[in-house]
């Protein structure tokens, strides 16, 4: 007879940590100073204690620490190298999984495991994000990529699903991931019996013997306490069944992996994106976003024009980093999702405007030392008249660009006397490098000052830039010029000023209506009324529902329709035509103008928003489909109705077959949900800083402040079924550089008419 053996003796593995945000209640400096103190606490306390051992991630907390006390550096290597200090996650910073851009989340690993292969030896394959707000699908295959094969994580909390589970992203690729078992990664200072009773408990029911037990003060360093160890000390003498060791992830995944591999475990599989917790984070506040994300897609434009450029005229690699540092601080996930205070986040906006700031000043270094290296020739004028001025222009993509390229400048250096009542009439001409004429629209200059007397002008072309190309214009006034014909189909404008159209779009808005028709040859693109806008109730806090409530998975209740109150005809052909449409509801209005170039396949627009609306959140209605292709990190990820729901880029919807319906881009919203045969996008949300609960009149006094009221401007366009949507979207965010330029060479002979 055969004695069946006995279950194996459980190991809790006792994961000391000290979650640090480094903003979130508080601001940066605070944060980061107090990851100084939490990390001389610590090891005061190891050096008490010589069984504690502890983990820390994040290679921005190690460089506060190796700048400031060099000392606890020195004795941090000191542990790594004893196996008591375990260097973890392999990240710059703890940043949000949803929303940033896939080249930045690879970056955060860049820069964190090269920073901790340079001063640890190694680099860590256990990733750990104790905090973030959910995962995209393919947080494998980055993590995988740069050399992790493992990863603890706390949220979303798993319920009564598998804790210990192979992760599988789209693409195949797999890690060994946890969560906790029970409880969260801190604890309070009298919880550790408690906790390691709910651990024993559970124990039975986990397929392996080793468990991982997070346990520390956490949220704001902290980290463990001696009351912790001696309470761990006194349990374990009295739970004789159990093996308690002090430990760290990596110690805690590889004693799976063997036991995985002795015993033929066969772990879940669980595939696809960790999602959904704490949804309203995908949409508050609408002013981090936007300037995240023109910082983001600028430091990556940024990139792209480096690799683009002769070595000599690339931005040094300094400069690059330190640029690359702030974008990736924002990134995380208190700053990015906006549940920080009002003044931490008015401090981040800050940041991100030096970085945008920073960002242009390394633009324009490189195009002109390009600009000057060209020594670009422009013809002598005749007599006294000024010289045209020149345009750098450069795709700094791996992809051609066809499509509107604005250019302005001034005509003189005074205004033009002559002309003085009839700006029109000035006769300007535009040249490419070849010097052959261009032809182009006028549109309206950015500035009010004396319309009627001419000085600057802004013109549109039709550009074409092959992929990683420069390009030379010259705008100028020459006296007895005459311009170039644009070549059919021209974009037109109906006689009654309610319809714009090109060779394969329409936009159309009546004044009362309550929305905008978009039509492709004759067809609705958008089904229903068109392109519209909701207010919806929406009480909850930053965070939105805490607890995935079921009023706060997506926002249908409808306080007010929005209605068209005036249309205006902006631009008038032959190359593009321009529709401006108010919305207005209640005591907030939304100007939209709506552009169309000859045969691109897009509607673009850009709005201006002001809003004042508490406890509501404003959507744009896309009718045409509720299953959706969705632009995350990592990859492209397909959905249904689920909720609200973290979009990237772009979003494309489709039929029940899977063809495209209609492609959506925008260049600042990411929050998105999908039902009754309609794509929402939330432009913005009116909730208040740092608020967990719901924003009830009767608990949260009216003078705390709400974080998305006022002026905003968004850009976004709608694209044909069969459009390139990505490059699109490229282009959208990370638009071809113009810069105008001093002039090199001026040269005497005729150029080509």
């Amino acid at each position: 007879m055969r004695i069946p053996s006995p279950p194996a003796k459980p190991t809790f593995h006792l994961v000391a940590n000290s979650h640090l945000d480094p903003v979130w209640l508080w601001d940066a400096h605070e944060g980061l100073n107090e990851a100084i103190s939490t990390v001389r606490t610590v090891l005061a306390l190891m050096a008490e204690r010589p069984e504690l051992t502890y983990i820390r991630g994040e290679s921005l907390i190690y460089e506060e620490i190796q700048r400031y006390d060099p000392a606890a550096f020195r004795a941090i290597q000191d542990h790594v190298k004893s196996g008591r200090w375990d260097v973890v996650g392999g990240t710059f910073l703890q940043s949000d999984m949803n929303l940033p851009a896939t080249a930045t989340l690879h970056k955060h690993f860049e820069l964190g495991q090269a920073f901790f292969k340079k001063h640890f030896g190694s680099k860590p394959w256990v990733g750990w994000s104790a905090d973030c707000f959910g995962h995209t699908a393919f947080l494998p295959d980055i993590l995988r990529a740069h050399g992790l094969r493992a990863y603890a994580f706390g949220r979303p909390e798993r319920g009564s699903e598998p804790k210990l589970f192979w992760w599988e992203s789209p693409n195949g690729r797999r890690v060994l991931a946890s969560s906790y078992v029970t409880g969260w990664y801190g604890c309070e200072r009298d919880e550790m019996p408690r906790r390691l009773d709910a651990y024993l408990a559970a124990a039975p029911a986990e397929p392996v013997s080793h468990l991982f037990v997070p346990f520390g003060l956490g949220n704001h360093g902290g980290g463990p306490t001696r009351r912790q160890l001696d309470d761990i000390a006194v349990w374990a003498k009295a739970h004789p069944e159990v093996n308690v060791e002090f430990s760290g992830l990596h110690r805690y995944f590889a004693a799976v992996e063997t036991e995985l591999r002795r015993k033929k475990i066969q772990l879940p599989v669980v595939r696809g994106e960790l999602n959904f917790c704490l949804r309203g984070c995908y949409a508050s506040a609408l002013r981090i976003k936007t300037n995240y994300r023109k910082a983001e897609s600028g430091i990556l434009r940024l990139e792209a024009l480096s690799a683009a450029l002769p070595k000599p005229l690339r931005p040094a690699a300094a400069d690059m980093d330190s640029l690359w540092r702030q974008v990736l601080f924002n990134s995380f996930h208190d700053i990015l999702p906006g549940t920080s205070t009002e003044r931490a986040l008015r401090e981040q906006l800050e940041q991100l405007g030096g970085v945008r700031h920073g960002i242009r000043e390394q633009e324009r270094k490189a195009l002109l030392a390009l600009a000057l290296r060209l020594d670009i020739p422009v013809k002598a004028p005749a007599g006294d008249y000024p010289c045209a001025v020149p345009f750098l222009a450069i795709n700094p993509h791996p992809q051609s660009y066809h499509g509107p390229l604005e250019l302005e400048a001034s005509l003189d250096y005074r205004p033009i006397r002559p002309y003085v009542g009839k700006p029109g009439e000035v006769p300007v001409e535009v040249r490419d490098s070849r010097g052959r004429k261009v032809p182009f629209q006028v549109i309206e200059t950015e500035h009010q000052f004396m319309p009627n007397l001419p000085w600057r002008r802004r013109v549109l072309i039709d550009a074409k830039l092959p992929a990683g190309s420069a390009e030379v214009f010259t705008v100028g006034w020459v006296e007895g010029s005459k311009p170039v014909k644009v070549a059919a189909p021209h974009v037109k404008v109906s006689k009654n000023g309610q319809t714009i159209s090109s060779g394969l779009l329409s936009v159309s808005a009546v004044v009362g209506a309550g929305g905008v028709r978009i039509l492709s040859a004759g067809k609705s693109l958008l089904t229903g009324d068109g392109l519209s806008v909701v207010t919806v109730v929406d009480a909850f806090g930053s965070w939105g529902g805490l607890y995935e409530e079921a009023d706060a998975l997506e926002f249908n209740d409808v306080l007010a329709k929005w209605k068209i109150t005036a249309t205006q005809v902006l631009e008038h052909g032959p190359l593009r035509a321009a529709l401006c449409v108010r919305f207005e509801s209640g005591k907030s209005r939304l100007d939209f103008t709506f552009r169309l170039h000859r045969q691109r396949p897009a509607v673009d627009w850009d709005a201006r928003l002001f809003f004042d609306e508490p406890r509501t959140r404003v959507k744009l209605l896309l009718p045409g489909g509720e299953v959706a292709d969705y632009d995350v990190p990592g990859g492209v990820l397909r959905r249904g109705p689920c909720g609200e729901a973290p979009g990237g880029r772009w979003v494309r919807v489709v039929d029940a077959k899977g063809k495209p319906r209609f492609g959506f881009a925008s260049d600042c919203l990411y929050n998105f949900n999908t039902r009754d045969g309609t794509l929402a996008a939330t432009l913005v949300r009116a909730t208040r800083h740092t608020l967990e609960m719901r924003d009830q009149p009767e608990f949260v006094p009216p003078h705390r402040p709400v974080i998305d009221n006022g002026e905003f401007q968004l850009r976004g366009l709608i694209a044909l079924p069969a459009a390139d949507l990505p490059k699109l979207a490229l282009e959208l965010e990370q638009a071809p550089l113009v810069m105008p330029v001093p002039a090199g060479k001026i040269i005497h002979s005729t150029l080509k008419p």
